[in-house]
Parts: structure tokens; C-alpha cells; sequence
């Protein structure tokens, strides 16, 4: 499927279950993999740490009886209302798709895990929706999810396919997002707003209509291990935010990076590689540390200042 871009400055940009399945190994190669019912087993110390939410979104039940392995919820939006507090809770999902019997945006509380499959990165296990969210900082947003302080996301597949739609909003809170998919995103898959700060890992990010991953604010996220390929920019980064991007593989986007405003990022080790009109631009304010990053097959150029 060919995707069709529209070059947007970062100010514009900011305002399955099938008998087989798409692995994304880490190591950004594909393999087909017969799709399975995974077994989650609690980590060492969670069974007493935590408590875990199960939902499955074609034999489980909005009940307040539900929600253990052998009777499990319907809905993710169903299994938040469980949560009180900011108790330390994981929301386990089973395979299948979470989309028109869920209410978006779906909102994440404190210290709470949103886990489908780590091993598989997220293959089989799909949020596909958005809604309305107020951001404090950039106003009105279209997001399938909003992350709260110490909360985590991993092994999920993430779509937001509503005009300007977001996967995951993170804004002046602490979080994880890790061993993820971002796909078919009519923004981006992530935006980093505001002073927010955690760690997005080992995610692949690929064919979403306008970048991989927003970063603005005074944000100082660090972005690591990452996948951004065939998407608008794989990153925008703007405001005077500061975050770390890590070891990342940004190849055959359109373009691999724009910086602009007075952001101060820190670009080590990445590989930047067949983007289709620059590797990296950056603004004149801008004031980028660029480290041992691999430059290859970038058109016309692997590095442009304004």
C-alpha cells in the first residue's frame, strides 16, 4: 500500500486476528508466526505486589464479579473503573481487538501496567480507536490512550485512525512505553507534551501518516532501541525540550528527523538510514548533540540547517 504523506510544519503537526500473524522482532526483521492464546504468568513478587485485572474482549464480562484469569472483563474501559486509587495494578489483555465496545480516550491511572504480549511485541493484541482529550498545553487532541504517572504500557498493538488521531498522549507525568507497535496512526503514535519524562523502548513504529513520535514542551523523555520506518517524519522534535534518542533505526520515512524551535536533543548511536528527503533537518535555534550516529542513503542529504 502506497501512503500518502502531507509535509506539515511541527506547528501544524502538533495543533487481525487472523490464523497468522506479523512478528516485529526487535531486532526490526518479520516472520510469520502462528498467532496463539499466551500465558502470562505474574513476574517474581507480583501475585502479592500487585493485583491483575484479566479482559478478554470476546468471552469475558463488564461484571464487578469478573476479572480473574477464568472469568475475565470485556473492556479495558470497564477494567479502569476497577482500579482504585493509585493502587499498583496490571491490566492483562488477551488476544483480539479493543475498539468499538470501548470508550476513548482510554484514560490510565496511577502506578497502573496495560500489558498484552511482550514476546510478541504486541502482535494479535490491537487498541484501535480515539477520542477527545484536553490537553493542558496543546488544547484539544484526538488519542487512543492517556498515560497517567507511573503507568506502563508493553505489548500492544496501538491505531488511532481518527483525523489528526494520536496512539499514546503523554503529558507532565513519568511513564514506560515499551515493546510496542504504532501503526496506521493518522498523526503519530506517540506525543510527549509538557515536562514529561520515562522511557519509550523497544516499539516499532511504522506507516502512520505523520510521524513516528512528537516530542514538545520541556519534555526529556529518552527514546531508545526503537523502530521508526516507512511514515511521515520518523520523530519531530520541537519547544525546548531535551530528550535523549538512543540507538534508534530510522530508515525509508520520508524523513528521518526534523528539529525545530529551541529544542536541545541528544542523538546517539542511532542509524539514519534511505530516508527519502533528509536524514535529519534541523532549525537554526536549535541546538542538537549529535554522537556517533550511522548517516547511509539519505536524499539529497544526510543533515540539513536552516
Amino acid at each position: 500500500m502506497k501512503l500518502k504523506f502531507t509535509c506539515l510544519s511541527l506547528v501544524t503537526a502538533l495543533a487481525l486476528s487472523s490464523a497468522t500473524i506479523l512478528l516485529i522482532l526487535e531486532s526490526g526483521l518479520r516472520v510469520r508466526a502462528q498467532e496463539v492464546q499466551p500465558e502470562f504468568p505474574a513476574a517474581q513478587g507480583e501475585a502479592i505486589a500487585r493485583r491483575i485485572i484479566y479482559v478478554n474482549p470476546t468471552s469475558g464480562t463488564d461484571d464487578p464479579s469478573a476479572g480473574d484469569r477464568t472469568a475475565p472483563l470485556r473492556t479495558i474501559t470497564y477494567a479502569l473503573q476497577q482500579v482504585q486509587g493509585e493502587s499498583k495494578t496490571t491490566i492483562q489483555l488477551a488476544v483480539g481487538e479493543y475498539g468499538e465496545q470501548e470508550t476513548f480516550p482510554l484514560q490510565l491511572k496511577p502506578n497502573v501496567v496495560l500489558r498484552g504480549n511482550p514476546v510478541l511485541a504486541g502482535e494479535g493484541i490491537i487498541i484501535n480507536g480515539g477520542g477527545r482529550h484536553g490537553s493542558p498545553t496543546m488544547a484539544r487532541q484526538n488519542s487512543t490512550i492517556v498515560v497517567a504517572e507511573n503507568s506502563e504500557i508493553l505489548g500492544i498493538t496501538i491505531t488511532n485512525p481518527n483525523t489528526r488521531g494520536t496512539g499514546v498522549w503523554i503529558e507532565d507525568v513519568t511513564a514506560k512505553i515499551h515493546k510496542n507497535i504504532f501503526t496506521d496512526n493518522n498523526r503519530e503514535g506517540i506525543f510527549v507534551a509538557g515536562s514529561a519524562s520515562g522511557l519509550i523502548e523497544n516499539n516499532n513504529f511504522f506507516e502512520n501518516q505523520g510521524n513516528g513520535l512528537s516530542v514538545n514542551g520541556e519534555a526529556t523523555v529518552e527514546i531508545r532501541n526503537n523502530v521508526f520506518e516507512n511514515t511521515g517524519y520518523g520523530l519531530a522534535i520541537g519547544g525546548t525540550s531535551a530528550p535523549k534518542v538512543i540507538a534508534n533505526k530510522i530508515e525509508n520515512n520520508r524523513a528521518g528527523l526534523v528539529i525545530t524551535d529551541e529544542a536541545v536533543p541528544i542523538l546517539e548511536e542511532n542509524k539514519i538510514t534511505n530516508n527519502d528527503q533528509y536524514g535529519i533537518l534541523i532549525g537554526d535555534e536549535c541546538q542538537p548533540v549529535l554522537n556517533n550516529n550511522i548517516f547511509e542513503g539519505n536524499e539529497p542529504e544526510d543533515i540539513i540547517r536552516l
